[in-house]
């Protein structure tokens, strides 16, 4: 097995800074899939219980939704304020 410096894998070499950026994107788009995951769930349970309770029809749905999406936003809002401050003080 070859063995290559850091920050060297076979002919590519990865920078430092390179690979920080990679990382900042990745966390933001760890973000964005939170929020869609917070919205798809919370809009799935209100879609059960309307099921449950067919007189309610689609006001669970949209409660869940609501809730989901609200919640996510506020997430995702804390967490690039967060990531902001953070690159602020680096």
């Amino acid at each position: 097995m070859d063995t290559y410096p850091p920050g060297v894998h076979g002919v590519l070499v990865i920078s430092k800074k390179a690979e920080r950026t990679e990382r900042q994107y990745l966390r933001h788009a760890g973000l964005g899939v939170q929020l869609g995951v917070a919205i798809a769930l919370f809009t799935l349970l209100g879609v059960w219980v309307d099921k449950k309770f067919p007189s309610t029809e689609p006001l669970w749905t949209i409660v869940g939704f609501l809730l989901g999406a609200t919640g996510g936003m506020t997430s995702l809002i804390y967490g690039v304020l967060r990531k902001t401050k953070t690159k602020q003080t680096d």
